[in-house]
């Protein structure tokens, strides 16, 4: 491949496009905003789960009324309501892990709040504390930043019922019972499959992957293809992958990955051979490798659905095959100089991905044995996701999820002294805190959407309030009943749309309320005062300490990479010389690189929804962070193996690959801050031979070979992967 030349060297950037003027790259944010507010998902609608989490709630309310002690029937149902929403999102087989965390977090928190109420100051800095330690959950994923969250609107909320300690504590007991309640019934299986959640999770995953191979340039579909990963990457983070079915789960995903790695590049080779006149035919050729591997994808999901009859599907794999050996012949014809090898290794991929993925997907459903091709580290702490390791990583300026969960720390102080400090005309001023947490989140988009769907959820939720409370007025059961049927919606739509459930949880808050204290009508103008002054100040938050990232994305990739190449290099040099092997050296490598990991994929997440003149080269970024995470996988799984002191001889026939290895990446990383086509990648061919001489000499132990069988297994998976990223940085011709 030839070198980028000067003259167009600053025209080359792998990762954005400069595409629209300035003045107008805030209307297409505004209406992406406007399109989160209104949609509406209707397969995100959880009617069976939430049935489960009503209950908890409705019990002890229930019970409350007919005994007539409502305010702690209510206290408990505080507890219940919250965790009934964590009950829902987690895998069945940790959930028990993360309820109990929670109770804990979220009783603690009322204490807290109880306890410090009649104090401002202490106000105003515990809102601050749990601010950070709530933002820095966001780091930790979807489930870990909703337990942050609910510990943090625990403690705003309970400061309203200020009282000494020992009240204190019965309030905290109180929710904790709720709490472990809502807990009890969320470790009841539904009728329905065990692995309900890793199973949808991966069936949509799939299915995502099948819509995209269909309409590879189609950005919707990606995204739909990056969300679906996310998810499942989420709910695998919270396994100890130690049953078969978590290995089937984390097989299918890592197959998944490495299925869409491949279509990102032929469908930039697509892209090439369309452009050409004498090429067109090669292109079609690669449409019918698409179209073939959407079809088998779309199988593999159909088997993957938990809910799905157990059909017997006429194998595709003819399909693929049809298409391959077409390929073959089209690229058999071309005649100018272009890499006719390389669609070909793309597709050939593909095709062994999708019948491993099929066996694996069978075998789950059926319950009968596979060969699982999957390596990972020993320790947990040495896996890629490791929640408490990545949380250590985040502990720095550097880190987004950390400048965020500052913001937000120092933004909930500021609301809660205006209103505890300031002698300001305010009834329920803890609205204000409650509604800038609710509200500030750390994009741009997902603050300016859910800063109008709160405000339209609280102005309708004023409106429904009153007209409930005068009707239950004088027949509190139906001001039970109501409470229930709000919280059923609440919980149905929670991911179906953020303004339902947000005019749903302003009812049920206010109505569970007035149970205990008295809700005026007037206070209804009250409450959508402060919600606007909580957004108000959640909006300016943003936009005095910003965090604009598309500037930032080819830096923040440079710097995983070039973390990912430093820790890597400490590895691999541990290897050939174990009696080296320096372990704080490689932690803190390891941290950093799991920082530069957080880093970059934050980064790229708050890109993709700011108002400036840019699209990003998805399939470029998108390629490029998968399979530095696949190197990174390969060097967690070393060093995993380094500590079994599994390598314990001297290696020196790895060391040409390392300094090869070595400057490959620092290559990629110059190229990216330079903005230019990286050089021409060598052949690590000499190199592997050496190392698969090496692993072949006679006469070793078991445990020798085995060895160094993982050792050439992963330096074959660390090369592939870098081969990878050298195609989706250079510039074609």
């Amino acid at each position: 491949m030839q070198r980028i030349t000067k003259r167009d060297k600053n025209e080359y950037k792998p990762f954005i496009y400069q595409t629209r003027t300035g003045q107008s790259a805030w209307a297409p944010a505004m209406k992406e905003a406007g399109k989160r507010i209104l949609s509406f998902n209707r397969s995100q609608i959880m009617a069976l789960p939430a049935i489960r989490s009503v209950f908890g709630f409705a019990v002890p309310l229930v019970l409350g009324f007919v005994t007539h002690q409502i305010p702690i029937g209510v206290a408990i149902a505080a507890g219940a309501s919250l965790l009934g929403t964590i009950g829902m999102t987690s895998a069945s087989r940790v959930r028990k892990r993360i309820l109990i965390y929670a109770c804990i977090g979220f009783s603690f928190s009322a204490f807290v709040g109880s306890f410090i109420g009649n104090s401002p100051i202490l106000c105003v800095l515990a809102a601050g504390i749990w601010g950070i330690g709530g933002g820095l959950m966001v780091a930790l994923g979807q489930v870990a930043q909703l337990v942050g969250l609910e510990c943090t609107l625990s403690m705003l909320l309970f400061t309203r019922f200020a009282t000494d300690p020992l009240h204190a504590f019965l309030q905290a007991l109180l929710t904790l019972i709720g709490a472990f309640w809502q807990t009890l019934l969320a470790l009841i299986p539904l009728p329905l499959p065990g692995t309900q959640t890793e199973r949808s999770s991966m069936a949509a995953l799939y299915r995502d992957l099948a819509d995209y191979a269909a309409k590879p340039a189609d950005e919707v579909l990606g995204r739909n293809v990056r969300e679906s990963l996310l998810k499942v990457q989420n709910v695998l983070a919270e396994s100890k992958l130690k049953s078969r079915k978590e290995k089937l789960s984390a097989a299918l995903l890592e197959a998944g990955e490495r299925i869409r790695l491949c279509l990102l590049q032929l469908d930039q080779i697509q892209q090439l051979y369309r452009e050409r006149n004498e090429t067109r035919k090669q292109a079609d050729a690669i449409k019918q490798v698409f179209q073939a591997s959407s079809i088998m994808l779309g199988q593999i999901a159909h088997i993957l659905e938990p809910q799905s009859p157990w059909l017997r599907l006429v194998p595709q794999h003819y399909i693929i095959k049809q298409a391959l050996t077409r390929l073959r012949k089209q690229l058999s014809q071309i005649e100018t100089v272009v890499d006719v090898q390389q669609p070909l290794n793309l597709a050939e991929s593909i095709r062994d991905q999708l019948h491993y993925a099929r066996k694996l997907a069978r075998a789950w459903r059926s319950g009968q044995t596979a060969s699982i091709k999957l390596i990972t580290p020993e320790q947990p702490y040495l896996r890629l996701r490791d929640p408490l390791s990545t949380l250590k990583a985040n502990l720095s300026f550097r880190s987004t999820a950390f400048r965020h969960a500052i913001r937000l720390g120092v933004t909930l102080a500021l609301a809660t002294a205006l209103y505890r400090l300031i002698p300001l005309p305010l009834q329920r001023g803890y609205w204000i805190p409650l509604t800038t947490l609710l509200v500030l989140k750390p994009d741009w988009s997902t603050t300016l959407s859910r800063g109008f769907a709160r405000a339209l959820g609280t102005i309708l939720g004023a409106v429904i309030t009153t007209f409930v409370i005068a009707v239950t007025d004088p027949h509190p059961i139906l001001h039970v009943i109501f409470l229930i049927l709000f919280a059923y919606v609440a919980y149905a739509l929670l991911y179906a749309n953020y303004s339902s459930f947000s005019l749903m949880v302003t009812v049920m808050t206010v109505l569970m309320l007035a149970f205990v204290t008295p809700q005026p009508l007037d206070l209804a103008l009250f409450r959508a005062l402060d919600t606007a002054i909580g957004g108000t100040l959640a909006m300016l938050a943003y936009f005095i300490w910003p965090t604009w990232e598309y500037r930032q994305i080819p830096d923040n990739i440079a710097d995983r990479l070039s973390c990912l190449n430093a820790y890597l290099i400490a590895v691999l040099k541990a290897i050939e010389n174990p009696d080296d092997y320096n372990e704080v050296n490689l932690q803190k490598a390891r941290t950093e690189t799991r920082l530069s990991r957080s880093n970059a994929e934050t980064s790229v997440q708050r890109a993709r929804n700011e108002p400036f003149p840019h699209t990003l080269n998805s399939a470029a970024i998108d390629g490029t962070l998968q399979a530095a995470d696949n190197i990174a996988g390969s060097a967690l799984i070393l060093e995993g193996a380094l500590l079994n002191k599994r390598f314990v001889q001297v290696c020196e026939e790895l060391e040409p690959f390392r300094q090869r290895v070595d400057t490959a990446l620092q290559e990629f990383v110059h190229a990216i801050k330079e903005q230019r086509s990286p050089a021409p990648l060598p052949s690590f061919k000499e190199e592997l031979d050496t190392l698969e001489r090496w692993r072949k000499v006679r006469h070793l132990t078991e445990e020798e070979r085995a060895a160094r069988y993982l050792l050439v297994t992963e330096i074959k998976h660390i090369i592939d992967n870098i081969s990878i990223i050298h195609n989706l940085l250079s510039k074609r011709s």
